[in-house]
């Protein structure tokens, strides 16, 4: 499924964020098969995201002309696998950066850090994002 920046938007319905956006993206495709999140206007679809916390490595500081070449490259292997990629951003603190990404999968996600990690040029940690719904839902039958 293509993000919604590269699917234009339905006759009728502006760009726009937040419930109300939704409510009109629901109204079009019907109910989604899985959660939906919507990151810098890109949607996601019915795969698990996680959040990607990084920290660089010596080795990545002394190749940093290549950042940008690697970034290219990391996006290429989680399309490759099936994933997206939803959202990369450079930080200060204590992680160098943090990516949000969708996949079909926590096996497409190991095989995706594995890949990356041949390169010696971060270190990660990652977090399964669950939406408050799912949370909600679970703890009302505790």
């Amino acid at each position: 499924m293509p993000f919604a920046s590269e699917m234009g938007h339905p006759p009728g319905i502006s760009a726009g964020r937040g419930p109300a956006a939704l409510s009109a993206l629901r109204e079009i495709v019907g109910e989604f098969p899985k959660i939906t999140f919507i990151v810098h206007g890109k949607v996601s679809l019915g795969m698990a995201v996680y959040v990607v916390l990084g920290k660089l490595t010596q080795k990545a500081i002394e190749t940093a002309k290549g950042m940008a070449e690697r970034d290219k490259k990391a996006d290429q292997i989680i399309r490759a696998a099936g994933g997206k990629l939803l959202a990369n951003h450079y930080t200060l603190g204590r992680y160098d950066f943090v990516a949000i990404v969708d996949l079909p999968s926590t096996e497409t996600l190991a095989k995706i850090l594995l890949e990356i990690g041949k390169w010696g040029t971060v270190s990660t940690e990652t977090m399964m994002v669950l939406p408050p719904e799912e949370v909600y839902k679970a703890a009302s039958s505790v």
